[in-house]
């Protein structure tokens, strides 16, 4: 998506831990064990790229994680690459 020049943010939402992650996956009891287990890995490997995202949110409590996840989309909504400045210049006079 980044290569494509698409005006996108990249959020990384991550468990509170691999423990909770596990919890989480075995509570629902839809997968199988083996099933789990590569889809623990497969999340380990993802979080070791964590940082090439623009935020990361985790979620502990859904709606905390709800709550900055809509918060980060407002603030990119109003941030100073969305601003319309000829609007801004033509209003005030700059």
């Amino acid at each position: 998506i980044r290569d494509k020049d698409i005006d996108a943010v990249f959020i990384f939402i991550l468990p509170p831990s691999m423990d909770v992650l596990m919890e989480r996956l075995t509570g629902r009891a839809t997968d199988e064990a083996d099933v789990i287990d590569r889809r623990l890995n497969k999340a380990l490997e993802e979080i070791k790229d964590y940082y090439l995202y623009g935020y990361v949110i985790v979620n502990d409590r859904i709606e905390d994680a709800l709550f900055k996840l809509k918060s980060v989309v407002i603030a990119r909504r109003v941030s100073i690459d969305k601003v319309d400045h000829s609007w801004i210049k033509k209003t005030f006079g700059i």
